[in-house]
């Protein structure tokens, strides 16, 4: 194997662990977000503020679990385009994002 192959095959684990550790960030903290609205609720007299904040515990999970899979369908995406030999850049205008 090529010095030049070892070094692509290095950065692209590299680049697979920070993704994992941005998606562990990501659920992280959504998860103690949540935790601390629960515990809150539980001490909340009022049924109204109480649902809110169940509600938005609830919202936040799904939240996280919504962008990881937004995440993994791009990073499928990216990994098959480029698998390819396909330019992302030959694929979009890039003219029409500037």
């Amino acid at each position: 194997m090529k010095n030049e192959e070892r070094r692509e095959k290095v950065e692209c684990a590299q680049q697979a662990v920070r993704a994992t550790e941005a998606v562990i960030g990501c659920i992280t903290k959504a998860r103690d977000e949540a935790k601390e609205l629960i515990e809150s609720a539980e001490n909340t007299r009022e049924d109204e503020l109480f649902e809110a904040k169940i509600d938005e515990a609830i919202e936040k999970m799904f939240g996280a679990l919504r962008k990881v899979a937004m995440v993994n369908t791009l990073a499928m995406a990216l990994t098959a385009i480029s698998t390819q030999g396909i330019d992302i850049g030959d694929l979009i205008d890039i003219e029409a994002f500037r």
